[in-house]
């Protein structure tokens, strides 16, 4: 019992805070996100018995029983951070920590944490999320006109971005890489790529944070165009990663829960997607020339298998049509080809003519 009461302590604790979309505004969720990530990175051991109790009380009081409003209690978020901090800094001695990492198959990096299935234990914080979000202003403002670039990495997006950053009435946003590569000095990018299967939850879960805080971002230019976005999240990294075993089932379920209420309830659409389309072979290796550290050990099966899902997505509407009409542009030509291609289908890309069916 003590166990399951510290593993739900456990899977609300990073999810626990999307309450602030329809509470807080909107860099409230961001910062305080990555405070309670930070601690689920430094502090992944379950607490003592006597913890246990006190950790499941403070998730109720963020998750209460009635769909009433109100803010996340700020006292209940810190006193679960101080319960994570006073077990890494109790006096029981290493052999009762070392028992108790033997009871919950936990603390070795082959034995990473299980989560329970989201369904049962996340309904009320969803329900709760549903009914103030109803009346949230955030869902019926004004955006731009929207456009996602999507492609394999390598493919250019960060080009065709600089490309019309240049011109008048267009923001631009850029994937937040050096927030994945440093949540306060940790790098959850290195660590996706070192092990996968441990780390791909929780990094999918702060990447879907960080896509929302762009994707909601206010803007005057009539067109912002953003690197990849929260649908390419949910219908190719979360089915590629439940597909190849990296996300569990109620990891998977949990992310694809939280994307169902994002999109139900706030304003995340987009209104084209370009498709930078290349072979796996040509962005292999220009990703192996432009030299990132995370990257250098990235094999070739897995630009492979991110151009698989792309593809089931964008081409073959599998397992989902995709959101808005597609522009597919030929990514394996050279720089100053692409840059004709940009100019022949700016007025797509600028939102003043159709794209045709």
């Amino acid at each position: 019992m003590q166990l399951l009461r510290w593993r739900v302590g456990t899977l609300l604790q990073p999810l626990s805070l999307v309450k602030f979309i329809v509470v807080k505004d909107l860099a409230a969720i961001v910062t305080r996100t990555r405070r309670t990530l930070l601690d689920y990175l430094v502090y992944p051991r379950p607490p003592s018995p006597f913890l246990s109790t006190r950790v499941l009380g403070m998730s109720s009081r963020i998750l209460p029983d009635s769909g009433g409003g109100g803010g996340v209690d700020d006292d209940a978020v810190e006193e679960i951070h101080g319960g994570y901090r006073h077990l890494n800094q109790s006096s029981l001695s290493p052999a009762k920590k070392r028992k108790l990492d033997e009871i919950a198959n936990l603390g070795s990096p082959s034995n990473p944490l299980l989560l329970l299935p989201a369904s049962c234990l996340l309904q009320k914080g969803f329900d709760l999320i549903t009914s103030q979000a109803k009346s949230s202003p955030e869902k019926k403002r004004s955006r731009p006109f929207t456009v996602s670039i999507e492609g394999n990495i390598g493919s250019g997006k960060s080009t065709f971005l600089r490309y019309f950053s240049a011109m008048p009435g267009v923001d631009t946003h850029q994937e937040p890489v050096d927030m994945w590569r440093n949540l306060e000095g940790h790098n959850l990018l290195g660590k996706l790529y070192e092990d996968p299967q441990r780390w791909s939850f929780l990094f999918q879960s702060y990447v879907q944070l960080t896509r929302l805080n762009i994707h909601l971002q206010n803007t005057d230019s009539p067109v912002k165009l953003i690197e990849r976005s929260l649908q390419n999240n949910r219908y190719c990294f979360l089915e590629s990663g439940h597909d190849s075993g990296d996300l569990q089932g109620s990891e998977y379920s949990v992310l694809c829960e939280y994307y169902d209420m994002l999109e139900s309830q706030l304003d995340i659409g987009v209104d084209l997607i370009v498709y930078l389309r290349s072979t796996p072979e040509v962005v292999h290796a220009r990703m192996l020339k432009r030299g990132r550290c995370e990257e250098a050990n990235l094999p070739l099966d897995y630009m492979k298998l991110v151009h698989e899902y792309y593809e089931r997505w964008l081409v073959h509407h599998q397992p989902h049509k995709p959101p808005a009409p597609v522009l597919v542009l030929d990514a394996n030509q050279d720089l100053d080809a692409m840059k004709l291609e940009y100019e022949k289908k700016k007025s797509v890309i600028m939102g003043h003519k159709a794209l045709p069916s």
